[in-house]
């Protein structure tokens, strides 16, 4: 069950470029089909004897944020979980944004063989959640991709699911923003080709990465 429900949630992300610092503009809007993005913290409990027969306290234990997030594979919204998952961008061609300027854009991502600073091997990500109202408004950052899965189903739209580990959160209702989605359709089955050491594979039906 996701946890985000409702026509008036949404999602917008953004790559960092370095840690500790929440992003709140240039962000791009995620057409997402479920996200399940929370905090949790550990629960410590005291096991002392104390001659009664109350239970102990509890205390707040190692505090994580995580979850994961799946969209249909449009070409705008999956970059930057692309680059938070490899690093880097190494070629750029065309200049298809914004959409409707009659080109198009191609990126190769590549794994980045330098980390990005002591404390992050990849580039972080900034990822802003609105769950419906003023009082669910999440902005998420220091997020990093620890798996990035991408499917490619017969007949149908390729799809992404990226699981996010990290990170830092801040709530308020400050964090609201109108979200413009790109207009491009997500890319379907038969517009994704698949190669081997430079060789084309044209007998795949179904393939997940």
């Amino acid at each position: 069950m996701p946890y985000a429900y409702g026509m008036q949630g949404y999602a917008m992300v953004q790559a960092q470029s370095a840690m500790g610092t929440g992003l709140t503009g240039s962000m791009y809007a995620v057409p997402f089909v479920s996200e399940n993005i929370v905090q949790k913290y550990d629960q410590l409990v005291q096991t002392g004897v104390r001659n009664r027969f109350f239970e102990n306290a509890y205390a707040h234990g190692k505090h994580t944020i995580g979850g994961n997030i799946t969209l249909e594979a449009n070409p705008v919204a999956m970059g930057s979980f692309l680059l938070g998952a490899s690093g880097r961008v190494v070629a750029t061609s065309g200049a298809g944004w914004p959409a409707g300027t009659g080109s198009m854009t191609a990126h190769q991502f590549i794994p980045n063989c330098q980390d990005l600073s002591d404390r992050a091997a990849v580039r972080p990500v900034t990822l802003r959640v609105h769950r419906g109202d003023t009082t669910s408004s999440f902005l998420f950052y220091d997020l990093f991709v620890n798996q990035l899965t991408f499917n490619f189903p017969q007949g149908q739209f390729m799809s992404v699911a990226v699981d996010l580990i990290g990170g830092n959160l801040a709530t308020a209702s400050s964090q609201l923003v109108v979200p413009t989605f790109d207009p491009l359709a997500p890319f379907r089955w038969d517009q994704t080709s698949i190669s081997w050491a430079g060789v084309g594979i044209t007998d795949v039906e179904d393939l997940t990465i």
